[in-house]
């Protein structure tokens, strides 16, 4: 201006803004000059209203060539006009009021007369500020003018467009940027900070270009974020873009408002509350600032109030809690994504994609989010660039609770192209957290489901799941009861030691406890018991995401998830199946406190804590339970043993609980419920546990075993070692007895209880024993026989003929001869009756009978016998005593002395043309320690039986071990192990391997 009017001062300057004057004009106080029309105004400050007083005080036009010589005899000047329509707004319903009605009708005609002076003169310049949208002037003062206005507005813009020497109208965010510098700083920063600035963010979103929209990575954004320093161009673009279309919104009044009410809140604060970024981004908008959101109210409606109230709340705390898991830092990312969203959310615009390729339209896509609120952080001022700043799946964390009904935002929607954007309707998530508002109480298929999950298949235990008194679990027969005691009740406080439910599980264990009703004992089997309580934070996080779970479950049932977009409709589905996997891995994890007894029969009150062991994926809980009771997954010792060595029941001191107080005998069944009742025995899985203890034991001679029978007073079979035992029986007709313990067994004639004899099993008392009559011959009860004879000859009398025993009333002819014997002959050889004609004649005078004519005569007494009941030529009476029989060393069987030859019977004697040698050797190993000792003492043992060691033919070998600590488990593994070693040797056995205590063997 100074060039263009060759001077160096003196240019004046009248300034006219249309929202000041009256309608009636302004008076100047100084002067008591009172100027009517804005032209008039304009001339008086200027210094030339004497020439045109009279045409002002008539309120008419000035004409051109009036204004012309005013601006000549004014000199150089600058004449500024603000708000100019707002003016003829203010001043157009008057126009029919005779006072007013000719400024009226002058103010058109009037700008386009300033119009064409100005541009015909050399030294002034007009600046006139109007709106770049005409509607952007209404209001509800306005609104009955509107058709005629648009009019004047349309014949406006033809004359300022033809008559303006130079329009200057803020179009790009750059221009926008430098109003604002202007406008709300007193000094920038100089351009090198401004640079490094720049090249900051761009490197930064080069960088991460994949995260970003694709317009922030061109090469001019550098230079952009320095034009518009210390703004974001984002910031500027929604405003310019996107609120710039809005009819209520003024550009660059109501943007400075924001602004400045931004920067006073966030920029200004103290040292410790002050943001540090180092451009101010759509994030930064203080949307909780009551002036901001007065002037965003008076923009967008106040119906949009309650969205800002209810979901920056809820965003805050969003915030508070990524805050408490250490994720995010102090830093409000849920508030300015909140922000971001809020500020895309609204726009008068309806095209797709602007002319700059940016999204004008409503909703903020997840990189619109990021570029809105990431800002690089520094070490030093404007030196370093991204350090710390959040990952973007931290930030996308955040994104996502946005829609979660636990604490998300209840106004957010996601439109069909992935858009975030708020509106007044509210979203699938208020609704689900409605329906979880109204879940309270409503868990009676929570417990089922928990009783479904906890459901044991495979693992010999049974949960009793809450149990609401002591009579409520029948223990009373061979299960193990995993007792789940309610966690609304009963959950674990680790910080409190004396917990509340130690009192009820003591209850819970008494030996009896009367029932509700009847008073009834109830009998409790201890060593079956196993209770788990729930943990206090892993009950509530059931009960949470059990009912977030049926809340969304139920808000996918209803009408409006049906006219929901599908990003929401897919979301709400997603936290369905998510609260589904959530509540149901926090059920396997529920019961996680194992309470146990003491030996001393009370409860441990310091539970064990199984939650690291509990969830595996597809694996009951409750065989979990069962692996860590069993020693599967710990290295703690077994509570519940599936396996019971004899050598353990055998030990009277260790055991002694298990068989009674020192008692030498005592059923299985017994044994079973002292092994059930008492906590200082060991849990057995079952019952097969301890058949096949007493099974072992019984083949290894550790304790004798018999059959007692329901309601006999003794056994009625001993079992023997080569025995299997019957796993059929009852346990209570299973008796134990230690080893040289009398037992008593009941005879199977008399039903006495006698004394039980090993050499003499046929289970009939001395007195049912079956004996010969020494009389008659008979076999017949031992206590039948007395001197006399048996009950069948006692009354019998010898026939003096035949000496048959016969009835007194069977002998004939005097009493000489019997019934038997009448007319009958006695065979001299045979002695028995036959008839006369029967005998036949020998050559040396000797009858014989028919009978006996092929027998032979005995040796000693010459009577003829069959020659099968003759041995060496005698008969039974005349014989000599049979010689004493002896075993066979081979087989071990008893034969008489002529029958074995080198001690061999002569099976044995056969199979030695397959075995070269049988060699039976007894091992000691009561002081022995290694297993090559027992190789040693067979090698030896094979040397003195004078056995080649280097035969490769098959040897025949038994073992008989003796061990008070037997160095095998099992034959199998003695067996095992020897035959190995023969076999490194070439050499192939045939073993029959006994292992057993020295008692035994």
């Amino acid at each position: 201006m100074y060039k263009k009017c060759g001077v160096a001062k003196g240019v004046k300057v009248a300034c006219f803004v249309g929202t000041v004057p009256n309608i009636k004009g302004t008076v100047h106080i100084d002067t008591g000059v009172k100027t009517r029309t804005f032209l008039g105004e304009i001339f008086y400050q200027l210094g030339v209203y004497s020439m045109v007083k009279e045409l002002d005080e008539k309120g008419g036009a000035f004409g051109t060539e009036t204004i012309k010589e005013c601006l000549k005899l004014a000199g150089p000047c600058v004449i500024l006009i603000d708000e100019f329509l707002l003016y003829v707004t203010k001043m157009y319903p008057y126009k029919d009021d005779p006072d007013y009605a000719p400024v009226v009708s002058s103010l058109f005609p009037a700008i386009q007369e300033l119009y064409t002076a100005i541009s015909n003169s050399d030294s002034a310049m007009l600046v006139i500020t109007y709106p770049s949208r005409p509607e952007q002037i209404f209001d509800e003062n306005a609104r009955h003018y509107k058709a005629e206005l648009f009019a004047w507005l349309e014949t406006y813009k033809e004359i300022s467009s033809r008559s303006v020497t130079s329009k200057m109208v803020a179009k790009s965010d750059a221009e926008i940027g430098q109003i604002l510098q202007v406008r709300l700083f007193e000094k920038i920063a100089p351009r090198e900070t401004r640079e490094k600035v720049g090249k900051s963010f761009f490197t930064y979103y080069k960088d991460h270009k994949d995260e970003f929209p694709h317009y922030i990575t061109a090469e001019d954004y550098s230079e952009r974020i320095m034009s518009t320093y210390p703004f974001h161009p984002e910031l500027l673009r929604i405003f310019h873009e996107q609120w710039g279309t809005l009819p209520r919104f003024q550009l660059t009044r109501d943007l400075l408002t924001i602004l400045a009410e931004t920067i006073v809140d966030e920029f200004q604060k103290d040292e410790k509350k002050r943001r540090k970024a180092a451009l101010i981004m759509p994030a930064h908008v203080n949307l909780r600032d009551p002036a901001i959101r007065a002037l965003i109210f008076d923009i967008i409606g106040k119906d949009y109030e309650p969205i800002l109230a209810s979901d920056l709340r809820r965003a805050e705390a969003i915030d508070k809690l990524f805050e408490g898991q250490g994720l995010l830092g102090q830093d409000e990312y849920t508030l300015g994504i909140t922000t971001a969203i809020f500020l895309h959310s609204f726009t008068g615009s309806t095209a797709k994609l602007s002319p700059r390729d940016h999204i004008a339209s409503i909703g903020a896509s997840i990189p619109s989010c990021l570029v809105s609120t990431l800002v690089p952080k520094y070490t030093a001022p404007f030196e370093k660039g991204d350090a710390g700043l959040p990952v973007f799946e931290d930030i996308m964390r955040i994104v996502k609770k946005l829609l979660d009904a636990e604490i998300g935002l209840y106004y957010l929607h996601c439109s069909i192209d992935k858009q975030y954007y708020f509106d007044l309707q509210k979203n699938l998530t208020h609704f689900a957290a409605n329906e979880f508002n109204q879940m309270a109480g409503k868990l009676d298929d929570l417990y089922k489901e928990i009783e479904t999950i906890w459901r044991c298949t495979k693992v010999p235990i049974v949960p009793v799941p809450f149990p609401q008194r002591p009579q409520d679990i029948n223990s009373n027969n061979e299960s193990i009861y995993l007792v789940l005691l309610d966690p609304t009740k009963f959950s674990e406080k680790p910080q409190n030691k004396n917990f509340k439910h130690v009192e009820f599980l003591a209850e819970y264990a008494m030996e009896s406890s009367p029932t509700a009703t009847t008073g009834d004992k109830v009998r409790f089997n201890k060593n079956r018991l196993v209770f788990l309580a729930a943990g206090d934070s892993t009950w509530n996080l059931v009960e949470l995401y059990y009912k977030w779970f049926r809340a969304w479950k139920t808000t996918t049932d209803l009408t409006i998830f049906k006219n929901a977009t599908k990003p929401e409709q897919d979301h709400a589905n997603l936290q369905v199946s998510e609260y589904q996997e959530k509540y149901k891995t926090q059920i396997q994890l529920l019961f996680s406190h194992l309470y146990t007894f003491k030996p001393d029969g009370k409860i441990n009150p310091d539970p064990k804590d199984l939650k690291q062991f509990l969830y595996v994926k597809d694996i009951v809980p409750c065989h979990q339970i069962y692996s860590y009771l069993t020693g599967e997954i710990d290295e703690n010792e077994a509570l519940i043993w599936n396996t019971l060595r004899p050598e353990l029941l055998a030990n009277a001191e260790r055991y002694q609980h298990a068989w009674g107080a020192s008692q030498p005998t005592t059923t299985a069944q017994e044994v079973w419920d002292r092994f059930a009742q008492d906590t200082a025995l060991p849990m057995l899985e079952n019952k097969v546990v301890l058949k096949k203890c007493i099974n072992e034991g019984l083949k290894k001679g550790l304790f004798g075993v018999a059959y007692k029978e329901a309601g006999q007073e003794a056994a009625s079979h001993v079992v023997g070692e080569d025995e299997e035992l019957d796993t059929k029986r009852p346990f209570g007709e299973i008796l134990l007895f230690r080893p040289g313990t009398d037992i008593s067994v009941q005879c199977k004639d008399c039903q006495k209880t006698f004394k039980f004899d090993s050499d003499k099993a046929d289970y009939l008392c001395p007195e049912c024993t079956r004996v010969s009559c020494h009389r008659c011959g008979a076999t017949v009860r031992a206590k039948e026989i007395t001197a006399e004879g048996c009950t069948k000859c006692r009354d019998m009398v010898a026939c003096p003929s035949c000496h048959n025993l016969v009835m007194s009333t069977d002998l004939k002819l005097g009493g000489t001869k019997c019934v038997i014997c009448m007319g009958k002959v006695q065979c001299p050889a045979c002695k028995t009756h036959v008839l006369e004609d029967k005998l036949l004649p020998s050559p040396s005078d000797a009858q014989y009978c028919e009978a006996c004519k092929s027998w032979e005569a005995c040796k000693g007494c010459g009577i003829r016998f069959a020659p099968k009941d003759l041995v060496d030529g005698y008969c039974k009476k005349c014989r000599p005593p049979a010689p004493q029989k002896l075993k066979c060393r081979g087989c071990g069987k008893e034969f008489l002395p002529h029958l074995l030859e080198d001690g061999l019977c002569a099976s044995c004697r056969q199979r030695q043309a397959t075995y070269v040698k049988e060699i039976q050797l007894t091992i000691t190993l009561q002081n022995l320690n290694r297993e090559a000792s027992v190789f040693t003492d067979i090698l030896e043992a094979f040397g003195s039986k004078g056995l080649d060691t280097s035969t490769s033919a098959k040897v025949g070998l038994t073992i008989a071990i003796q061990a008070d600590k037997s160095i095998w488990e099992t034959e199998a593994d003695a067996k095992s192990w020897i035959d190995a070693n023969f076999k490194s040797q070439n050499r192939q056995i045939d073993m029959r391997i006994k292992l057993g205590t020295k008692k035994s063997i």
